[in-house]
């Protein structure tokens, strides 16, 4: 019902081709918190009326100690008019609330419109890991509300907007860390941060083994060279052994 009236309101102002000098916004709040609306002021006010749809939310004018307010801001105090600069703060929003207002300032026609909406924030995200050989598909999941966005970080620098699937390729030193960034326009979340080197796990190791290796095997051989030399300057000069040390002369070369 307030939307088929607040359409039928903008409809009205809006004959034509465009709302000259009139503005529409949307505003978002955060469940059991609060916004502030904002009119277009031109001129000092002397009289404000804020409607939900055709109906009156909130009433001043000059001589009045205190505004009046109507269904839309009871039970208690739910909002407050200040009618010098006209804002309407509108306290305590409920879940799944939309509500559309409209401000007459100085008995002239609406020149804000305003579409009022009620979010719960975000749920922490949780990343779905699938990957085979050398690339990861990374899938962010939270709980679906209205108006949210997903979004990805790499080392802390975003990389990527408004996707929940992140393809990444491995990289050589395995040193990058992604965040999934679930958000809504009143609340942001994060999800664990996910390690390359837990989604390659093998390259990192694989590396590591075949360079202790490596390096075992030289330190074998230069062993055995050094070895071999000092075998042959220590031990004394015969025919049988310098027979032996001409066979393997094109084998070992020691510098002594």
């Amino acid at each position: 019902m307030y939307f088929r009236a607040f359409i039928l309101t903008v409809l009205m102002c809006c004959i034509g081709d465009l709302c000259d000098g009139r503005e529409v916004k949307e505003v978002f709040g955060r469940v059991k918190g609060e916004v502030t609306l904002t009119p277009k002021v031109n001129q000092p006010i002397s009289s404000i009326t804020w409607k939900s749809g055709l109906n009156k939310a909130a009433e001043w004018e000059t001589g009045q100690s205190t505004p009046d307010y109507y269904t839309i801001c009871k039970p208690g105090p739910r909002c407050q008019l200040d009618h010098t600069t006209g804002e309407l703060k509108i306290m305590h929003l409920k879940p799944i609330e939309k509500l559309y207002f409209t401000a007459e300032i100085n008995g002239m026609a609406a020149q804000s419109f305003f579409t009022l909406i009620a979010l719960e924030p975000v749920s922490k995200p949780s990343v779905r890991k699938t990957c085979k050989n050398t690339q990861c598909t990374l899938e962010c999941e939270g709980t679906d509300t209205t108006y949210t966005k997903y979004s990805w970080k790499e080392n802390n620098e975003m990389i990527a907007d408004d996707t929940t699937t992140l393809h990444v390729q491995k990289s050589d030193k395995l040193d990058k860390i992604y965040t999934c960034v679930f958000s809504n326009p009143v609340s942001t979340e994060e999800s664990d941060p996910v390690k390359e080197v837990e989604l390659f796990p093998g390259g990192s190791r694989g590396r590591i083994i075949a360079g202790v290796v490596s390096a075992i095997i030289f330190v074998v051989a230069l062993c055995c060279v050094i070895g071999l030399c000092y075998e042959k300057k220590v031990r004394p000069k015969t025919p049988e052994n310098h027979q032996e040390d001409q066979s393997k002369k094109g084998n070992i070369i020691c510098l002594y």
